[in-house]
């Protein structure tokens, strides 16, 4: 989140991480406790493939 610039976690995770997820994006590393401060999230072969599409584009 630091890198982005952004300070506040609950728009965060509302704008930007949860809809990735829903959409295949990104995945939890620790899904039976989604707020634990040890969870990571990954980008998924779905959101590689966006990620590559994205930038060919550019």
């Amino acid at each position: 989140m630091a890198f982005s610039g952004m300070k506040h976690r609950e728009t965060f995770m509302k704008n930007y991480l949860h809809p990735m997820i829903h959409e295949g994006l990104l995945s939890m590393t620790i899904l039976a406790k989604p707020r634990s401060p040890k969870q990571k999230y990954v980008i998924t072969p779905a959101g590689v493939n966006e990620l590559d599409t994205k930038t060919e584009k550019d």
